[in-house]
């Protein structure tokens, strides 16, 4: 009956420690969790080189996990999203600066 009694302990729906408790168990886990954490938060505010550094150091703890790979390759596109829409707007700036001699204060004493 000890035994029995055993095997079901395995299966009780209620753990006696919660899950949170476990995950002291697993560094590797806490940190990343931790860092993933901190990428959520600079993401939120709208630092993705605060949250890519964080994402970066959570995969050194778990390097295949495949939430923050994918979190990582998000990150990377609306940084490159943003890089190319300011891209952009620096062209569409130039080329109103080059078209206007007045855009610039100097531009009338340069070149003629």
């Amino acid at each position: 009956m000890a035994c029995t009694g055993a095997i079901l302990s395995l299966f009780n729906p209620e753990p006696k420690l919660p899950y949170a408790a476990w995950l002291m168990f697993v560094p590797a886990i806490v940190a990343s969790l931790e860092h993933q954490q901190k990428a959520e938060s600079f993401a939120q505010i709208g630092s993705l080189a605060g949250a890519l550094d964080e994402v970066e150091q959570s995969l050194v703890a778990i390097p295949r996990d495949p939430e923050q790979l994918v979190f990582k390759g998000l990150l990377t596109l609306v940084r490159d999203v943003a890089t190319e829409e300011t891209f952009a707007a620096a062209e569409e700036q130039v080329s109103v600066v080059g078209s206007s001699r007045l855009a610039h204060p100097y531009a009338a004493t340069v070149g003629g």
